[in-house]
């Protein structure tokens, strides 16, 4: 299990006594998910920047970041923004 980054010590102390906790417990350990608002933050970042290439491997085009952008602030933020990231369903999204 790979450990998340933390601002101060007495988070990570936490953390691994929560993950220890669970674990001899036999519960599923605890997770960091980043929110649905801050994911699509970071995406519209690095499709600005170039970073984040469409299917055929090239940056988007203006339009096409635009379209991607008002579907993400328009609808997915407004509905599963405050979600956890990795507490998405597929149906979710589907019915957006």
């Amino acid at each position: 299990m790979h450990s998340p980054t933390f601002r101060i010590p007495s988070e990570a102390v936490a953390w691994q006594q929560e993950t220890r906790a669970a674990l001899k417990s036999g519960r599923p350990a605890p997770t960091q998910s980043i929110k649905v608002n801050d994911a699509c933050d970071l995406f519209l970042l690095a499709i600005n920047d170039g970073i984040a290439l469409n299917k055929r491997g090239k940056p988007y085009k203006n339009s096409s970041a635009r379209t991607i952008e008002g579907a993400l602030k328009g609808h997915i933020e407004q509905e599963l923004g405050e979600l956890p990231l990795d507490g998405i369903r597929h149906g979710q999204v589907q019915t957006l």
